[in-house]
């Protein structure tokens, strides 16, 4: 008895290789589409919260600076828009939010963080005693205690400029894997 082979239907090597080179090539474009996607949605989000932390910062030092009661720092004088040589990177005022007179905020940078803190004067003779910060005796001289801080209050911060022109000018530029943002800002003190 001879058997007989029925002849079966299949692939070929040549179409199995098409097919797999369609699938290869499908795949690839779809994972390319998927990393320039994710690469554009990370830069988005980056730049998101540069902007987020500049708004955050920027608009808690314009509402302080806004009611304080007294700039210690001497900021530059400037007529133009333009940011002064000798502009500062950090700003120190009395707080006009306290009922109590004599509180100081400071900001300032430190690293790519901006800082606050609160600090009060006095004499080394009376601690209890506060007083403002230009007061003077011939004795002792003033220090300051540092009563709240420094605390962080924004970061990605790769510059910080005060200088005044009649208000006080504050420039920020902020920083966060290439994408960077610059924020200015004048504030009319109510008390200056």
């Amino acid at each position: 008895m001879k058997k007989e082979f029925k002849k079966q239907e299949g692939f070929s090597l040549t179409e199995l290789l098409v097919v797999l080179s369609i699938f290869i090539i499908v795949v690839v474009i779809i994972f390319s589409i998927y990393l320039t996607s994710s690469k554009y949605y990370q830069a988005g989000e980056d730049m998101a919260e540069v902007n987020q932390n500049g708004r955050v910062v920027l608009e808690r030092m314009v509402r302080e600076i806004r009611q304080a009661r007294e700039l210690v720092s001497e900021l530059p004088e400037t007529a133009g828009s333009e940011i002064p040589d000798s502009s500062l990177s950090f700003i120190e005022f009395e707080d006009g939010h306290k009922t109590e007179s004599y509180w100081y905020v400071s900001y300032f940078k430190q690293g790519d963080e901006m800082m606050r803190e609160e600090k009060r004067y006095y004499f080394p003779s009376n601690p209890e005693e506060f007083l403002p910060w230009n007061a003077s005796s011939s004795e002792e001289d003033l220090v300051f205690t540092i009563v709240k801080g420094p605390e962080i209050i924004g970061e990605y911060l790769s510059d910080v400029r005060f200088w005044y022109t009649g208000c006080v000018n504050i420039f920020l530029s902020l920083e966060k894997n290439d994408k960077k943002t610059d924020l200015k800002s004048k504030v009319f003190g109510r008390n200056l």
